[in-house]
């Protein structure tokens, strides 16, 4: 499996690579002309110029984030950094520093005396390699003042929107889950300006955090993951029976205390906590913010096990077992969006990745929509009718539902997939079908149409004034093109699944235009 993933990995930067080397318009950043030391840099200060904008301080409960996040126009943001931090941010952009910058402003929301850092993992090492510095960032309002907020937000995100030319992927796919009725991280595009210079569109996001939990699900624990790899199938191993202690808690104080009694973060390959790494992202500082509640989530994930395994999930008991560790609803409505867009880099594909959970102090899990910028196939389908046709019941590649128990607690019980092609109706309705949803809301037909129209001008204009854009204008009107007839006939083609109809919808449109990695 690990072997499969260095391949898909090494496909993946190819990709990124031929996509620079073949845009003219790539900005080159020379790193070779002069080397920052760490020690040079501009550090914070506390002085006037870092006083709190009072009038930006919020509580992510209160849910102003319309005042950051405008769906309605692109706003302009402005990113004010001392220019040996900006070079220096550049010059190690691999090591992704966190480095002082003066001021965030976006919109008219302004923040002074932030964090900035690049972000990504495969992106960011063909970026590298290419000297191409439109990379994604992330903010950090509360690096130095820890007082300090944008209406309740820690942190922000500015994503640069690889593998997709039609740059609307993410916007299409939070927008549909948003209307199918699960709050998502907030989301807009941006121009963005460093140190006055124009870098660009991006797809500005709401990071997965605190905050999140704490506007949508108006709580404030503090697991919450997003799981990569190893773990991430949250299938349960025997082996963990070994350390369930008289009380019927895990306790693993032998392996991540040593004789000193010093908490070490365990890294024997050997262990079985590395066989869930992933839960928290193989990050020692993350595993010891949550260590003590990984007795509840283990107790949760045994259970949740028990019951993907049952023979018989057609039962009341089974249901209230269910309903008692997960939202269930929730979790229908996420598989239901998450199929309907052949999302093939998340939880049904081998490694599973790319998806949030929260769990509270009872152990009740929550599942969040995260990340969506590689949908219709990207990563791993390279034929059209192959997207299309992609079937929403059994949607897993290079796995078995067995190994994945979040959705087989679902599709193996008659009540829920009931709902679950509720949902996917509803979808069709709402991406292209048009009508009334099971919900009484009226969308007329074409509707992902015209929010393609809605804002592709305005990217394309944007995106040719900047000298670091990744797609020219040709490029995105063919992917967005492309994007339209997807979406039609993956409409069709999930009705005809809904309907127990096995007929094939034939489609012939280059997917390699949209973003695909295999042509």
């Amino acid at each position: 499996m690990k072997e499969k993933y260095l391949y898909l990995t090494i496909i993946l930067i190819v990709f990124i690579i031929a996509i620079l080397s073949k845009n003219e318009t790539t900005i080159y950043y020379d790193y070779s002309n002069k080397t920052i030391d760490k020690n040079e840099l501009i550090e914070y200060k506390d002085n006037n110029k870092c006083r709190i904008n009072k009038n930006v301080l919020g509580s992510a409960s209160n849910n102003d984030y319309d005042k950051v996040f405008n769906k309605e126009i692109i706003q302009d943001v402005y990113i004010d950094i001392p220019e040996i931090n900006l070079y220096y941010l550049f010059e190690n952009a691999i090591d992704k520093p966190q480095v002082y910058i003066n001021s965030i402003k976006i919109g008219n929301n302004k923040m002074n005396c932030s964090s900035i850092k690049t972000k990504g993992h495969t992106t960011l090492s063909s970026l590298w390699i290419n000297q191409h510095h439109k990379f994604s960032f992330t903010i950090n309002f509360k690096k130095y003042i820890k007082e300090q907020n944008l209406y309740g937000l820690n942190k922000i995100s500015f994503n640069n929107m690889y593998f997709d030319p039609s740059m609307l992927k993410e916007y299409i796919s939070y927008y549909l889950f948003n209307e199918i009725g699960l709050e998502t991280v907030d989301y807009s595009y941006v121009n963005l300006y460093i140190n006055k210079e124009y870098y660009g569109i991006y797809f500005m996001i709401e990071p997965i955090d605190k905050a999140l939990i704490k506007r949508t699900l108006k709580e404030s624990g503090n697991f919450l993951f997003k799981p990569e790899l190893d773990g991430a199938d949250l299938v349960y191993r025997d082996e963990l029976d070994e350390y369930i202690d008289s009380n019927g808690e895990y306790n693993f104080d032998n392996i991540v205390y040593n004789d000193r009694g010093e908490f070490e973060y365990p890294r024997n390959s050997n262990l079985i906590l590395n066989t869930y790494r992933g839960i928290w992202e193989d990050d020692p500082e993350s595993f010891k913010k949550i260590y003590g509640e990984l007795s509840t989530f283990f107790k949760t994930l045994k259970k949740l096990n028990y019951l993907s395994n049952l023979d018989n999930k057609n039962t009341k008991y089974y249901e209230e077992q269910l309903e008692s560790i997960i939202d269930v609803d929730k979790l229908i409505r996420y598989m239901a969006v998450n199929n309907f867009l052949v999302n093939t880099d998340g939880y049904v594909n081998t490694p599973a990745r790319n998806y949030s959970l929260y769990m509270n102090k009872e152990g009740f899990l929550t599942i969040i929509p995260w990340d969506y910028n590689m949908i219709l196939g990207s990563s791993i389908l390279n034929n059209s009718s192959d997207v299309i046709n992609y079937n929403v019941y059994n949607p897993t590649i290079d796995c078995n539902l067995e190994d994945r128990p979040l959705l087989r607690i679902i599709m193996e019980n008659d009540n829920y997939k009931e709902r679950y092609n509720k949902y996917l109706n509803d979808i069709n309705i709402i991406a292209y079908k048009g009508g009334t949803t099971s919900f009484d809301k009226k969308y007329k037909k074409k509707n992902i149409n015209y929010i393609i129209k809605k804002y592709s001008k305005e990217l394309i204009k944007n995106n040719n004034r900047s000298r670091a854009s990744i797609y020219n204008e040709e490029e995105i009107k063919l992917a967005q093109k492309n994007l339209k007839i997807a979406f039609k006939l993956r409409t069709e083609a999930v009705g005809k699944q809904i309907n127990g109809i096995e007929e094939e919808i034939y489609s012939d449109f280059d997917l390699y235009s949209l973003g695909n990695i295999y042509k």
